[in-house]
């Protein structure tokens, strides 16, 4: 070890140097040994972000295994099927989720096994070769079911060397990790700085979803480093990103807006656009953002990295056209775990001066510029981007004809009234129902999609047709499905705000979220909200009515008629009712944050 005393990791108030990540993650390797891990075989990861997490992370790399990332906030029935689908002979929990997950995987808790480390070896004598899997990480699937892509220990190695040199990172920096592990470039967050000797803050999910807490960790903690989706960014600085930061800034996920970029730059060091599907390894292309710049491209390969343009005949077309990205190199995956059909319908031979050349069809449409960098222009097929997520339509369509009374579904992404997507569902029904009733149907349908898809898939938007509009040829025409009109909802006259204070939040939800009218117990995320308008409604209030509650409240109280009585508690200083808990459950003690008396 280059840093032995040096801190590798730190969440919240705790850490672990490099010596004594060494040392846990090869006890808690030896441990799952001790439990039937043996080499190439998967082991499932249900925790929370914390230091067991990368700890066990490190754990099963050092036993020769792979880890399936199963995060704790997806629907149990996703991730019973993602256990089911990939195998995994362990699954590593906490005693929270101990009996939410039904599994034949033999199961082992976190709680149980950390207080006996000091019992099993510190070294590790197991060999990993380039080929062994590391992690297989399922994305939305087609047919209605996520899929699993492998991922080999070469094609993590050759990312992690290529992107040490760009965008570049040194023993000195600090890294903040924002992303849940089931997003790709979490693998980048966790494992980078580790190779450099850097330090790695953990954020909980609570903190990732809050700009103001994110604005005030890294100025406290002079954080060097970061990457993060556009909608992320856009969350920063609608909390208040006032003062530029000596941050490197990494910018991924979905498509960076040339506006949003001169934002950014005007906030941080550097900036650099990065592009690549989970199938190649995160990132596959990248490019450093100036002011100057004219146009925003996804830029040049990574180390090791080709980029084709091809036609529709699988043919490269001229520099300055357009056709579908296609990528070799180094960072290609295996393929979809126990998915022939689909892995050779993805990735194919390409032949290249008589050289047969394996390529990743990546359904995005782009071209070659002069100067060589590469210009994206979105997809082809139906598949969407949401805040980073990758989306197949057809897993979210499936899903809602599961649902009872509807017959068909078609899905899309729309911009809203203030610019965000969303996720409309085009629903036919089996039956009839009344125009004033499409409010609290939707807000069932919601509700039971949170037993099967995860929250970033979940519509915020329904319109309900008697029939698919067709072209010519038969085919749904998507061109001629209405415009849904989110302000045209209405709320129940017996739901009209009852005082200032909630007449106040209700014209602020309205500004944020487009709707022209809102009951008070209409629930905010089912009317289309997410962490970003959250953030603006946070700052909205504390600007209008001078009380400030954290980001989380919002979470925990949904609706207006929640909100303006936490808002109105606080103001009459009743703090037992206006308590809100931002991690409930852990095995460490408990802290308590008090708020001083008076108006700081």
């Amino acid at each position: 070890l280059l840093y032995p005393n040096k801190v590798a990791v730190s969440y919240k108030n705790a850490a672990l140097t490099y010596n004594e990540l060494d040392k846990k993650s090869n006890a808690m390797a030896q441990y799952f040994v001790s439990k039937g891990v043996v080499h190439g075989c998967i082991v499932g990861i249900a925790l929370d972000r914390s230091l067991e997490l990368l700890v066990s992370l490190l754990a099963v790399f050092k036993a020769g295994a792979a880890y399936v990332p199963l995060d704790p906030e997806y629907p149990n029935q996703r991730l019973e099927y993602m256990l089911s689908d990939s195998e995994a002979t362990i699954l590593l929990t906490n005693h929270k989720y101990r009996n939410e997950l039904k599994t034949v995987s033999t199961v082992l808790i976190i709680e149980e096994i950390w207080p006996h480390l000091d019992n099993f070896e510190k070294t590790s004598s197991i060999d990993i070769v380039s080929e062994d899997l590391a992690y297989v990480l399922y994305t939305s699937g087609s047919t209605g079911l996520p899929k699993g892509v492998m991922i080999e220990h070469r094609n993590l190695f050759n990312l992690i060397k290529s992107t040490q040199k760009f965008p570049g990172l040194e023993s000195e920096d600090k890294l903040l990790s924002l992303t849940t592990m089931s997003f790709d470039i979490s693998v980048l967050e966790f494992f980078l700085p580790l190779t450099v000797g850097a330090t790695l803050y953990l954020a909980d999910a609570d903190f990732a979803k809050d700009g103001e807490a994110i604005l005030s960790f890294i100025k406290r903690e002079n954080i060097s480093f970061m990457q993060a989706t556009p909608s992320t960014y856009k969350m920063m600085l609608a909390a208040g990103w006032g003062t530029s930061c000596n941050i490197k800034v990494i910018c991924c996920g979905e498509q960076l807006p040339k506006d949003l970029a001169q934002k950014i730059l005007s906030k941080c060091a550097r900036l650099f656009n990065m592009y690549g599907p989970t199938e190649t390894t995160i990132y596959s292309t990248g490019k450093e953002i100036f002011a100057e710049d004219s146009i925003i491209t996804i830029g040049k390969p990574i180390d090791n990295t080709e980029i084709f343009i091809l036609n529709d005949t699988q043919q490269i077309v001229d520099n300055g056209e357009i056709g579908e990205i296609c990528i070799a190199g180094d960072g290609l995956a295996r393929g979809y775990f126990n998915k022939p059909t689909l892995t050779n319908e993805k990735f194919f031979n390409f032949k290249k001066l008589g050289k047969a050349i394996r390529l990743y069809r990546t359904g995005d449409l782009g071209k070659i510029l002069e100067n060589g960098e590469i210009q994206c222009f979105g997809r082809i097929d139906n598949q969407i981007k949401i805040r980073g997520y990758r989306i197949e339509t057809g897993e979210i369509e499936y899903a809602l004809t599961q649902e009872e009374n509807i017959q068909e579904a078609l899905v899309v992404s729309w911009a809203g009234p203030n610019g965000d997507l969303r996720i409309a569902a085009y629903v036919v029904l089996s039956v009839h129902v009344n125009p004033d009733e499409t409010l609290s149907q939707s807000a069932h349908w919601r509700r039971s999609l949170r037993f099967s898809l995860p929250y970033y898939m979940i519509p915020n938007d329904f319109i309900i047709l008697e029939k698919f509009p067709v072209s010519e040829s038969g085919k749904i025409n998507r061109k001629e499905l209405p415009t849904p009109n989110i302000s045209s909802i209405q709320a129940q006259e017996s739901a009209l705000p009852r005082n200032e204070l909630e007449i106040l939040i209700a014209r602020i939800w309205t500004d944020n979220l487009g709707i022209a009218s809102i009951g008070i117990h209409d629930n905010f995320f089912d009317l289309g909200g997410h962490s970003l308008t959250a953030v603006k409604v946070i700052v909205q209030i504390k600007k209008e009515s001078g009380k400030y509650l954290p980001l989380v409240s919002l979470f925990n109280n949904p609706t207006i008629a929640e909100l303006a009585l936490l808002l109105d508690n606080e103001a009459n200083n009743i703090s037992f009712e206006s308590l809100v808990p931002l991690k409930p459950t852990g095995t460490r003690s408990p802290l308590y944050m008090v708020h001083g008396l008076g108006s700081t």
